[in-house]
């Protein structure tokens, strides 16, 4: 019968000091295997935080895009984007009517205008 799993090899002679020189490298090893193990989970969560916090960013940047571009959307206009020859005023709405809208008569009928020649202007 050959070894078995508690008795000491051919090279071991099973003397107690030898006993307890292989137990401290057995516990040696477990230790700098618990060691790697724990440094692979640290690195493992330290990717998982580093993508949790580049996800959260992320949302946070686009929540803050369609909050701009929503207020953008509702924004009333102040002023009129332009006017033509005829004096009619141009405005673009996009809610809740959406389109382009013509203001007529805004102006008087009568309009002065003055014209300036070598910086005289006439009335």
């Amino acid at each position: 019968s050959g070894p078995g799993p508690q008795e000491a090899g051919p090279a071991d002679d099973g003397t107690l000091r030898n006993v307890v020189r292989n137990r401290r490298l057995l516990t040696a090893r477990a230790l700098r295997e618990k060691e790697q193990q724990e440094e692979k989970d640290r690195e493992r969560r330290n990717r998982e935080g580093e993508d949790y916090r580049l996800l959260r960013q992320r949302a946070q940047s686009e929540k803050a895009f369609d909050e701009g571009a929503s207020a953008v959307r509702m924004t009333l206009r102040r002023q009129p984007i332009g006017t033509d020859r005829h004096h009619n005023r141009y405005w673009v709405f996009t809610q809740p009517l959406a389109g382009l809208y013509v203001e007529k008569g805004w102006v008087h009928n009568y309009i002065g205008y003055s014209v300036a020649q070598d910086g005289v202007c006439e009335g």
